[in-house]
């Protein structure tokens, strides 16, 4: 899945899991004006997806956290002191929408 090249890059990233699956972003140090990578890992099958989405020079960050709601992912990113920018994909690694301001919080009904 990576080239010999890729496995001697430096990142920098987060991973976090979600039941069999590990959900990896992270950004190559010298390349950090491009966008994140994300990897999606099943445990249990081995099986491996990979998104190379551009998201555009606007959505930029250092990775914060990752966190899953239902079959979305959502990738936190520090873009200044003050905001950070989120990235909702879904269980395909799939661009589904941008969102600016602060990490999200899931609130129970009620």
């Amino acid at each position: 899945m990576f080239s010999q090249s890729e496995l001697a890059e430096a990142v920098q990233g987060g991973g976090q899991e979600h039941g069999q699956n590990l959900v990896l972003a992270y950004s190559k140090v010298k390349e950090m004006d491009d966008s994140p990578h994300l990897l999606k890992y099943n445990k249990a099958s081995g099986a491996a997806i990979r998104s190379d989405a551009k998201w555009g020079k606007s959505c930029l960050g250092a990775i914060e956290d990752i966190q899953f709601i239902g079959e979305f992912a959502l990738v936190s990113m520090h873009i200044n002191p003050s905001a950070e920018i989120l990235w909702i994909v879904d269980k395909d690694l799939k661009p589904r929408m941008t969102l600016y301001g602060f990490r999200p919080l899931e609130v129970t009904p009620g």
